[in-house]
């Protein structure tokens, strides 16, 4: 099942970490193509930013975010912390666990890093959603074998 947020709530979400963006906009945010691999599901999920993805509550062991702009110098790190496992070292790209993730931190890496600001929110089991945090901030649980169902992502441009 795959949860689309409504332009509103796109605003909302972007507003909460740039105040000037009014919604998602091709001039604004960036292109993103997002995936989720879950446990029990033999294909990766996909989604587009700021939009829900959601295992429909299969536990995610595996996390990859493609920028599908032009944009050199611009590379997505994601750290994860694993069930049984911990804390992961950061990956690029692509991060897939030992066993399924509890939470994610996302921070951007490569000379364009500091003109962009990335912003995600996570869905967990038995838990309220993460609030939205940016820029490698830890979201989710450590201890609490609270298994991560959803991420919604934005990447946006810092103003100048």
């Amino acid at each position: 099942m795959k949860y689309v947020l409504s332009l509103g709530a796109a605003a909302f979400f972007l507003a909460a970490f740039n105040p000037s963006a009014k919604a998602i906009d091709p001039k604004t945010g960036v292109r993103l193509k997002i995936e989720l691999r879950a446990q029990g599901i033999p294909n990766w999920l996909s989604g587009r930013e700021a939009e829900w993805i959601d295992a429909n509550q299969h536990r995610i062991v595996g996390v990859r975010v493609t920028i599908d702009e032009n944009i050199p110098g611009l590379i997505v790190r994601i750290r994860g912390h694993a069930a049984f496992h911990g804390d992961l070292p950061f990956a690029e790209g692509t991060l897939l666990a030992p066993d399924y993730l509890q939470g994610l931190a996302f921070d951007l890496g490569g000379p364009r890093k500091n003109d962009f600001d990335i912003s995600y929110q996570l869905r967990l089991q038995d838990a309220p959603d993460t609030p939205i945090v940016s820029n490698g901030l830890f979201a989710g649980t450590r201890g609490q074998s609270r298994a991560m169902y959803g991420l919604v992502l934005v990447i946006t441009p810092k103003k100048k």
